[in-house]
């Protein structure tokens, strides 16, 4: 019957061969993202295109070659049919019948339309047509059958849209009953928004004979499937579709889309992460790969992906030697256990030197027998670097504790426990092993009268009132008190709840003791410059005293009472000035003069004066050196320095003992200075003061020069005593060791320069002057000690040009046409120290000799309280023998070339 088609015979074969390479090429496109699964997708509409269009022969063609091509290369595993299971072969069979009813129904369609034109075309005889009605009735039987059969849902719809015939498959694609869906319009099984649409192919239908779209279609359940719609006319008032489901391969499709976008969006991610997302495998074999890394492995380790896809030997060889051991280590252990696989390694990358980097990853055991690693891998070499500036930063700041003796604390509020570091457990005189971590170990340890105060303050500090910054005394187990100072920060949480404490202790208790010495020290400032100024007024009246009992006794009285009760009153006068002398000693403003001294001559004079001061109880005994060397100094200090080691022998003996002192020239060289810094090579003077007393261990003996320190009783010693020997011998340029055990006695020996040539020449006596030769410009702003020294100048006789202010004296100076050899002045005057006067003196009548008079040292004239060479000062109250010495000895300095 196909001949009669009167087709060319080359033309199924073209149409089949045409039609199949496209089939194959679409379904090659799909292949990336369908894969495997639904092998047939792209061939059921190849098969009805090349049975409409080039025949039944095209369409089996078609059939047999896209079987043959999708069993071969499109099911797992491609390339072995030998290798498919019953269910590959059963949609084999299915295909391939489902293809041979579309060829047949196809070819149906194409002869029908093909007798349509030709009936048109010319007549056809009776007995033509009865025989073409049997060939078209059986045909109609023969296309029902196939329609009926056929998996492919099949529809029959009328011009006005109406659904006419339809097969058992469409019932069940559309889920309609049959009686329903024959009533129903094709708008029925659409969506209300698909209805333009449909609307629009439907009269494109009918217009141009054939549609081809993907629809969606509403079942009678409410659910929606997607179906692949292929429709073409029957006639002119009649269409037949051809609807086969294609909902899960639109899932398949969406879903892939939706892994492709993950993927996309797994790759951004993988991207900007700041390390390597791995998968690392180590096969049966024992032999390691990395089926997956991002892209950072490149800039991390300077591997390509690639690289190490199937072998990652490149990888594990950039791992540091030193470390290799133990990362292999961790990845056996890992395997072992099935743990997680965490370490921290050095990365050895050519040319750029190492890095460290951070692994972790979580391993499974895959069915094949190998263990996938899944995880990260980062650079960590700046944290590393950070973590090692944070190690020696906290290295460095708890140096600086302990070097700054900080006792350092923290205390866990919700569980009471205390941690303290060592020097926290010295300042409470713990042991750190002895510490048992208890709050109740602070709270024991604080002094009875500061608890209250302490425990306040720390309450103040929980609820947050004020920071906890206090003082308070600690008891240690031994006894001793402490004095420390407690800072502390609290810690909370984001309610404001008090979490820990954390602070600082600092042992304040020599500085407490040194305030306390101080604010003493301070006291006696104040009292010594009260003292000072009381007898700087007393010495004025003094001085009008014993001048004027001097000039008194000057006077011819012929009664021995008279000279009698002036005898009293000098007597009187002189022991007042000796008190006024003892406060300004004490008040530390007695200016000292250094002279040539012989120790030996200083202390055989005072060596009855000892004798009554050690008592009869102490034996004394005096060895003194032959030619002993002269020293510098004034033999007031000197003889304080005796006098106070004397006393302090005597205290340390309450039972009586005996007391030594020896002299000797020594000359001490460079190794005398070991363990000694304030030794000085040279030839000195010793003297050395030994007792056979009480003792003092190493820790007495480094705080006994310290000012107010002493051993003795309340009211039995100030602490002043060796700390006025220990300034007078450095003022000197000096020095003194000490050595003693307990109860072996001590020995104190003071070192003093010997007395170089030029210092001694300047000491030399020069031959006296007659007195009285000379005129002497006397300024004192009171009136009753400058009238009394007036007197005694002129009765010495001495020419006095007498000024009540310096401004007065200067102007004197520039009158007397040189008659001034000597200028006597006092120091502290209203308007012009006695100082600035001198200067002002000297520059009109140059080579004028300087006489300063006070009853109150000062450092104008005397810095630290020693006189500079060449400088004369007068002590009030003074007679009219000193004052006449002191007059001649400016004018012969002032003589001297």
């Amino acid at each position: 019957m196909f001949p009669s088609l009167k087709n060319p015979p080359w033309l199924p074969v073209a149409v089949a061969i045409t039609v199949f390479a496209a089939a194959v090429a679409l379904r090659l496109a799909l292949l990336a993202l369908l894969g495997t699964s639904m092998p047939y997708v792209t061939f059921f509409p190849a098969v009805m295109f090349a049975a409409l269009f080039g025949g039944l022969y095209a369409g089996y063609m078609v059939t047999v070659l896209s079987a043959c091509f999708a069993a071969y290369f499109l099911i797992d595993p491609a390339g072995d049919i030998s290798a498919r299971h019953a269910g590959d072969w059963l949609g084999m069979v299915i295909f391939f019948l489902s293809c041979l009813m579309v060829s047949w129904l196809s070819e149906f369609m194409r002869r029908a339309e093909k007798r349509t034109g030709e009936a048109e075309a010319r007549a056809m005889s009776a007995a033509e047509r009865e025989k073409a009605g049997a060939a078209l009735l059986q045909s109609e039987a023969k296309f029902r059958s196939y329609v009926e059969n056929s998996p492919m849902a099949v529809l029959v719809v009328d011009r006005e849209g109406h659904y006419v015939d339809f097969n058992a498959a469409a019932v069940d694609l559309l889920g309609y009953p049959a009686e329903t869906l024959a009533r129903m319009h094709i708008l029925e099984v659409h969506r209300i928004e698909d209805h333009v649409t449909v609307l629009s192919d439907f009269a494109r239908l009918f217009d141009t004979g054939r549609v081809n779209v993907e629809t969606c279609m509403q079942r009678g359940d409410g659910e929606t499937v997607w179906v692949s719609l292929h429709a073409a006319l029957l006639d002119r008032d009649h269409a037949i579709a051809y609807c086969q489901d294609i909902s899960g391969i639109r899932a398949a499709v969406e879903s892939m889309r939706e892994r492709l976008a993950l993927q996309e969006q797994l790759a951004a991610i993988t991207s900007v992460v700041p390390g390597v997302i791995h998968s690392f495998r180590r096969r049966a074999d024992g032999s390691f790969c990395f089926p997956y890394a991002s892209a950072a492995l490149e800039s991390i380790c300077g591997l390509q992906p690639a690289q190490v896809s199937q072998d990652a030997t490149a990888a594990l060889n950039l791992i540091h030697p030193e470390d290799r051991e133990r990362v292999n280590r961790c990845i056996e252990e890992s395997a072992r256990g099935m743990t997680p696989l965490r370490d921290e390694f050095r990365v050895r990358l050519p040319g750029k030197g190492d890095i460290w980097v951070e692994c972790h990853s979580i391993p499974s055991r895959e069915a094949d027998g190998s263990i996938l690693w899944r995880g990260f891998i980062h650079d960590i070499t700046q944290r590393r670097g950070n973590e090692e500036l944070v190690r020696e930063a906290t290295r460095r700041l708890q140096l600086a504790v302990k070097s700054a003796g900080l006792g350092v604390w923290e205390w866990d509020i919700a569980a009471g426990s205390v941690v303290w570091n060592d020097r926290m457990c010295e300042l409470y005189g713990i042991a750190p092993t002895d510490f048992d971590g208890r709050h109740a170990t602070w709270s024991g340890a604080l002094h009875p009268e500061d608890r209250d105060r302490t425990f306040a303050a720390c309450r103040e500090a929980l609820v947050g009132e004020k920071e906890f910054n206090t003082e308070f005394r600690v008891i240690h187990p031994g006894g001793r008190v402490k004095t420390l100072k407690g800072d502390a920060v609290v810690v909370r949480d984001q309610a404001s709840r008090p979490l820990r404490m954390v602070g600082l202790n600092r042992d304040i208790t020599d500085q407490r003791y040194l305030e306390a010495q101080l604010l003493q020290s301070q006291k006696m400032e104040a009292v010594g410059r009260l003292a000072g100024g009381v007898a700087h007024e007393f010495n004025n009246n003094l001085s009008v005293i014993l001048g004027y009992a001097e000039l008194s006794k000057l006077v011819e009285v012929d009664s021995s009472k008279f000279r009698e009760y002036l005898d009293e009153i000098i007597k009187a006068a002189e022991h007042s000035r000796d008190v006024t002398h003892q406060l300004l000693a004490f008040s530390r403003h007695e200016i000292i003069a250094p002279r040539r001294v012989d120790l030996n001559l200083l202390i055989g004079r005072s060596e009855k004066t000892l004798w009554r001061l050690i008592g009869e109880d102490v034996e004394l005994i005096l060895t003194t050196s032959d030619h002993i060397w002269p020293v510098l100094i004034d033999p007031a200090q000197l003889n304080q320095v005796v006098m106070n080691l004397v006393v302090n022998a005597r205290d340390a003996m309450p039972h009586g003992g005996t007391l030594s002192i020896e002299t000797t020239n020594v000359a001490l060289d460079e190794i005398c200075r070991i363990g000694t810094p304030e030794t000085r090579p040279g030839e000195y003077v010793r003297m050395t003061v030994t007792d056979t007393g009480v003792g003092m261990d190493g820790e007495l003996q480094g705080r006994v020069f310290e000012p107010f320190f002493t051993t003795k009783g309340v009211g039995k010693g100030t602490g002043l005593g060796l700390a006025t020997v220990y300034g007078i011998m450095s003022q000197n340029g000096g020095f003194i060791k000490v050595s003693s055990e307990p109860g072996e006695g001590a020995s104190f020996s003071l070192f003093f320069p010997r007395m170089n040539p030029e210092q001694a020449a300047g000491q030399a006596q020069e031959p006296a002057m007659d007195a009285g030769a000379g005129g002497v410009l006397l300024v004192e702003d009171e009136p009753t000690v400058r009238l009394m020294a007036q007197l005694m100048l002129e009765k010495i006789g001495y020419s006095v040009l007498v000024a009540a202010s310096p401004q007065e004296a200067l102007e004197k100076c520039r009158r007397s046409e040189g008659g001034i050899d000597c200028l006597l002045t006092d120091v502290i005057m209203p308007g012009m120290s006695g100082v600035d006067l001198s200067v002002a003196a000297r520059a009109i009548c140059p080579g004028i000799g300087i006489v300063y008079m006070s009853g109150y040292s000062s450092d104008l004239i005397a810095p630290h309280g020693v006189l500079e060479p060449g400088v004369l000062f007068l002590q009030k109250p003074f007679d009219a023998a000193t004052l006449a010495e002191k007059i001649q000895q400016s004018i012969r300095f002032s003589r001297t070339p």
